[in-house]
């Protein structure tokens, strides 16, 4: 395995230590893409970050997901040479460039397409507990038959306890959990894909400000302007749900591809691809002597995945069967994240209580999906996969009586709960400011993190310590009561 093998064609793009480009492979004639990263200039960390990408495409197997060929070492050089499947119509980012430089919106089929694909590749990360972190428009490629695949796995990150807490990504998509340096799971992935969404229907993101500083209050809050009114209710409604500012309100890969709305825009046949065992490769060390690194590789696969078709309404039969195996380990988690103690906090606890109560509250199916069938099939559906569940609210004594003239005026803003009403289409045209250059990510120093992680083990010694002495007190009190008894 070397270079000799390929045919470099073109550079396609260039990152801080390594580039990206077209080649041709020898022995097939078929195009891929090839990454080279420099070695040397890596540090230890960045260096298992790349190993780490390479074995998160070796293990993932899906048809919405970039797929691994090979990687190997090239020794002269230290260059670590990743050959992976070439998307032939460049990114998303690249299309929502061009649309705005001919001052056209994208159609809302097309829309409907790269989101049902980008949710189906996000599911097979989720399934085997692997979470994007970096989930962009740049990182969605397009195919030119219309097929949509994820990419640029080098910050993906393995969940071995759930829970996540070191900050990565692009601010702009990071989610808000992410920006407060909470812990944080899939559902950050959804609040990318909440961002993504937006942009495609209105050419720029939905958070944006001049400094981190005001980037941060706006993704905080969950504010964002409302999308071209030629755009249907449904697509309102999935955005207003995938950007909830509270993790658990926001619907998992499941759910999404389970709402009417998309399984109205499914396509009668759905290719899948073909069920078989889906293991996670171990870990890939960096080894001491480099030379050893090409035999700690995954091996190379040129097999295409095996495809079938399947039905949509067997596909979502399948997914309401795993939905019910999900939920109970999802609300179990979501439990839990309440009760974790939360690290830097950077805004009143008070303004942000409000925030969340006024324009984060649950979507259910039901509004999501206003325009429904009246056939059998749908029905048959909705009952499998949209069953009526008891729903437990805690209603507070102030919101019990509320002054009618005491309620804050309502904000022309997406995020504020409405009734849905279906609006007539206005073609206008307006202003349109050019996209932000994208901010440096987010990173953070190993040392910070043993730090929060020793003040977190602190504050739990000192609670059950605290939890102890009460309960050393109420056992003397009794003592001395059934002394004076």
């Amino acid at each position: 395995m070397s270079l000799k093998e390929f045919q470099i064609l073109q550079e396609l793009g260039e990152g801080a230590y390594s580039k990206v480009y077209k080649i041709k492979r020898i022995a097939d004639q078929q195009e891929y893409a090839l990454k080279k990263v420099r070695l040397q200039s890596l540090s230890d960390k960045e260096k298992q970050n790349a190993l780490n990408e390479v074995r998160i495409l070796a293990s993932v197997r899906h048809a919405n997901v970039i797929q691994y060929k090979e990687a190997f070492l090239e020794e002269q050089s230290q260059i670590l040479c990743i050959v992976m499947e070439y998307a032939d119509d460049g990114d998303l980012f690249q299309k929502i460039i061009e649309c705005q430089k001919k001052g056209v919106l994208m159609s809302e089929k097309e829309i409907w397409n790269i989101l049902i694909q980008i949710v189906k590749g996000l599911k097979a990360l989720h399934d085997m507990k692997i979470y994007h972190r970096d989930l962009k428009s740049a990182n969605v490629f397009m195919n030119s038959d219309g097929t949509v695949k994820l990419g640029d796995m080098n910050v993906s990150k393995v969940a071995k306890k759930i829970l996540l807490y070191t900050q990565t990504g692009t601010p702009y998509y990071a989610s808000p959990e992410v920006w407060k340096d909470q812990p944080y799971d899939s559902k950050s992935d959804i609040w990318s894909l909440g961002c993504v969404l937006y942009e495609m229907t209105t050419l720029k993101p939905p958070f944006r400000a001049e400094d981190m500083s005001g980037l941060y209050k706006k993704v905080v809050k969950g504010y964002y302007p409302k999308i071209p009114t030629i755009y249907s209710q449904d697509l309102s409604n999935i955005i207003r749900a995938l950007l909830q500012v509270q993790p658990h309100l926001r619907p998992s890969c499941d759910k999404i591809l389970q709402l009417q709305a998309i399984v109205n825009r499914l396509d009668d046949k759905i290719l899948i691809e073909e069920e078989g065992a889906k293991l996670l490769l171990q870990t890939i060390r960096v080894p001491r002597n480099m030379h050893y690194l090409t035999d700690r590789l995954p091996k190379p696969n040129y097999n295409p995945i095996r495809m079938t078709k399947v039905d949509k309404y067997q596909f979502i039969q399948t997914l309401a069967v795993q939905k019910q195996n999900l939920e109970n380990v999802e609300d179990n988690h979501s439990i839990n994240i309440d009760f974790l103690p939360r690290l830097n906090k950077k805004i009143d606890e008070s303004q942000e209580n409000s925030v969340i109560s006024k324009n984060n509250k649950k979507i259910d199916d039901s509004q999501l999906d206003p325009y429904q069938n009246n056939s059998t099939k749908n029905n048959q559906i909705n009952y499998i996969y949209n069953p009526q569940v008891k729903k437990i609210a805690r209603i507070s004594n102030k919101q019990s009586k509320v002054d009618p003239l005491k309620q804050p005026k309502k904000l022309d803003i997406e995020g504020e709960p409405k009734p849905l009403i279906i609006k007539s289409t206005k073609h206008g045209t307006e202003e349109r400011t050019p996209l932000l250059p994208l901010l440096p990510g987010i990173k953070k120093e190993p040392q910070k993190i043993e730090e929060e992680q020793l003040k977190r083990i602190k504050q739990t010694e000192e609670l059950i310590q605290q939890l102890k002495e009460r309960q050393q007190k109420q056992r003397r009190k009794q003592k001395l009561r059934n002394l004076d008894n």
